[in-house]
């Protein structure tokens, strides 16, 4: 390294960027491999400078009483600036673009409170050495202030960002942070740490300005601090996108995180403080993508009385180890596989509104330690939805002045509305949209959600509707909300008791309107019950669980539909004297124009599902698509069925129905041109198959065949150019994208997908 050159007080550097040095004032110009300095006259006697290549280091000598300021400007891709002193600075950077390949591209070496000024229009960048020892890109003995209107970015490409050993305070400004390191281990402390982008050894005070954080490496923090984090206004932004780090060296079951010492892991976090976080003020976006990832949290009490805050992070969105206390402001929070809020003391929410999402198969909208007699939820003011996927939600205290809350527990899609009504007086109580998908987490099958809503609009002895605003359906009641915290008793699919008659018959059956929008003609679904449900009741075919799973996806995936469940008389069977009985009720809908002729769908199981493979056969070409589940198509016209698309389900274990009876009639369909698949699912019994086979992705394939799509269909043969190689097609030559388990063509070849 090039000795360092001493500079006297009459020796300067001249700069050729066009700053000059006013009254207390350094001005340090960089200009690529070199630096230019100038000290003003009146404090000469006061500074030292020494400067090797484009390094500068200043020493402020003991005796100063008044505050100098340090100008910077220029760039250079291999310099470097360092302050000694002993008295409160200000640090005004003008332009500049310092990059070290030593270390840290900036050293202040000074206890006292360093203002850093942004200059009004500038933009500043600091990079340090890659892969260096350095603690940060700026390291600061004192406490900090960031001021002014221009920008400052830190690329960190070691360890910390910003490093202040006290204070340190954002007012104004835009303060720009990446780091990349990942977590190591301390060799002196036996313990392993990780870069955060402010690192603070007290507290971080957020009163104004703009703060973007980015931690790319594994354990990295957004903020760390040893006191309190404190946020009054201004924006703060943070993402970690790496993961949970685990000491390199650590030979055990890194899959058991609990097993791990804490000393040898290191979790991401947006904002970390370890003696309390206080928001009153500001907006916050916080986001962690990786496991471990946590939002805001809290080795002690967390308050929050206002700001607008929006966490979306992989582990809980807020943990705090002492109270949580929200008094005020707007808060979301998503946690990917944990808690919105977790805490281990208790919860004290009196105002603000509060949307606060967990995971959908065992975690909490908010989780409360309430194993102590003293920690409890005290929910006493404010606007909640609170969002888990356990029945074990964390239940209010019952405290004077508790607010009411109500619970539901069901299916709800992304992108819902829901709308909380009082029917006692018809005024809107409060409205939540689901922002998040479910169903997409939980693998294409749409899970049940427990869901609290508390608000001061709630008043006991009043009704409440919970309605799908997106459908129009009503999703759950309270009668009378007599208790504090009420479970909501979920609407059932209204079906209405009807009869139809031809002949000498006549046939009980229950329709449902469901989600009935005036706009379009609805679908027509018939159901057929198997061999128990027979009788005169109207009643015994609607305990079938498919009826409830088949009314339910309608709703949830706001379909139109017109839902028939008939009853076959004691002693009747669905392939006799009723199969034209039920065609003709069908029939009647289409004539009065009340349904979609193209658009008519059939299914059932057991006698049912024999049913089912009957209509097809004495009535070609009038279903749109059916489903015959543990049915016997025996006997039945195969040209006929040909003409309607089926997918059949068949279990393993199913003693009464045969599967190579039903695959042997489906050779025959396939000689006659149709379109049928057969899903076989491993050691379900004949009531397991009944009661099971109806799922979303069956559902969906269902509904989606429209009748008469004749310009779908190309012809199939083996070497048929008329398909692609990458696209597979049902028999009937219709594209699919997609395919459930059964047998098609891709390549114009018959292919068999298990």
């Amino acid at each position: 390294m090039t000795k360092l050159l001493l500079l006297t007080a009459t020796t300067l550097f001249l700069s050729t960027t066009g700053l000059a040095a006013g009254e207390r004032e350094v001005v340090v110009s960089y200009q690529g491999s070199t630096v230019g300095v100038q000290v003003s006259a009146d404090i000469e006697h006061l500074i030292t400078v020494q400067v090797a290549g484009a390094d500068v280091v200043v020493e402020q000598q003991a005796g100063v009483t008044e505050e100098i300021t340090y100008r910077l400007a220029g760039a250079s891709n291999n310099g470097s600036f360092t302050h000694i002193g002993d008295f409160k600075i200000t640090l005004s950077l003008e332009g500049l673009n310092l990059t070290s390949q030593e270390g840290a591209a900036m050293t202040i070496k000074n206890g006292k409170r360093i203002a850093v000024v942004l200059k009004d229009g500038t933009e500043n960048v600091l990079t340090d050495k890659e892969g260096g020892d350095q603690k940060a890109c700026i390291v600061v003995k004192g406490h900090s202030e960031i001021l002014g209107s221009g920008s400052l970015t830190i690329n960190a490409r070691s360890r910390h960002g910003y490093k202040s050993k006290e204070y340190f305070e954002m007012k104004s400004g835009v303060l720009n942070i990446l780091t990349s390191g990942n977590g190591y281990l301390d060799e002196e402390e036996q313990e392993t740490k990780a870069p955060a982008c402010i690192n603070c050894g007290e507290s971080v005070k957020m009163k104004g300005g703009t703060i973007n954080l980015l931690s790319t490496g594994d354990g990295g923090k957004g903020i760390s601090c040893d006191s309190l984090f404190t946020m009054t206004g201004g924006s703060l932004t943070v993402r970690t996108s790496g993961a949970r780090y685990i000491y390199e060296y650590f030979n055990g079951d890194r899959r058991d995180i609990d097993a791990i010492p804490d000393s040898l892991k290191n979790s991401p976090k947006a904002v970390k403080a370890d003696m309390g976080i206080s928001i009153t003020g500001g907006t916050m976006a916080l986001y962690t993508e990786q496991d471990g990832g946590e939002g805001l949290e809290s080795k002690d009490t967390l308050t929050i009385r206002g700001g607008n805050i929006r966490i979306e992070a992989y582990d809980d969105c807020i943990n705090a180890a002492g109270h949580v206390r929200i008094h005020g402001g707007d808060l979301f929070l998503s946690s990917l596989d944990n808690d919105g809020i977790d805490t281990n003391q208790s919860m004290f929410i009196t105002g603000g509104r509060i949307v606060t999402l967990g995971n959908y198969l065992h975690e909490l909208g908010i989780d409360v330690n309430d194993k102590g007699s003293s920690k409890k939820l005290y929910l006493t003011g404010g606007s909640v939805v609170c969002v888990g996927g356990t029945s074990q939600v964390s239940h209010p205290y019952t405290c004077d002045g508790a607010q009411p809350a109500l619970y539901y527990k069901g299916k709800i899609k992304a992108g819902t509305e829901l709308l909380l009504r009082c029917t006692t007086d018809n005024t809107e109580v409060m409205r939540y949209t689901l922002e998040r998908d479910y169903k997409a987490e939980a693998g294409c099958s749409q899970p049940e959600l427990c869901i609290m809503l508390s608000s001061p609009r709630l008043t006991a002895g009043k009704g409440y509707q919970l309605i799908n605003a997106t459908t129009g359906t009503t999703l759950a009641v309270v009668g009378s909300l007599s208790e504090l915290y009420s479970n909501m008793e979920v609407s059932k699919t209204y079906f209405s008791r009807e009869s139809f008659s031809l002949g000498q018959n006549t046939l009980p059956y229950r329709k449902a309107e469901i989600c009935h929008n005036g706009t379009e003609l609805p679908a027509l679904v018939l159901y057929l019950h198997g061999g128990s449900a027979r009788g005169e009741d109207n009643e015994a075919q609607l305990k079938e669980n498919a009826v409830s799973v088949i009314s339910q996806y309608l709703i949830d995936n706001g379909i139109a539909a017109t839902f028939i469940v008939p009853q076959c008389p004691s002693g009747g069977g669905w392939t006799s004297q009723n199969r034209k009985v039920v065609n003709d009720l069908m029939k009647s809908y289409i004539q009065k124009g009340q349904a979609d002729p193209d658009r008519i769908y059939v299914m059932g199981g057991s006698m049912g599902g024999t049913g089912t493979w009957c209509q097809l056969s004495y009535f070609p070409n009038f279903y749109a698509a059916a489903m015959p589940v543990a049915g016997n198509p025996t006997g039945m016209n195969a040209a006929n069925v040909a003409t309607t698309p089926v997918l059949t389900v068949m279990g393993t274990a199913d003693a009464m129905m045969s599967i190579p009876a039903v695959e042997t009639f489906m050779a025959d369909v396939i000689a006659a041109g149709g379109s049928v698949q057969l899903n076989t699912e491993e050691g379900w019994s004949h009531p397991t198959t009944c009661e099971q086979s109806y799922t979303d992705e069956r559902l969906t394939w269902l509904f989606s065949q429209v009748r008469g799509a004749e310009d779908a269909i190309v012809s199939i043969t083996p070497d048929s150019s008329s398909m692609s190689d990458g696209i597979i097609y049902d028999l009937c030559g219709r594209p699919l994208k997609h395919p459930v388990k059964g047998i098609y063509i891709k390549a114009g070849k018959k292919i068999l997908l298990q």
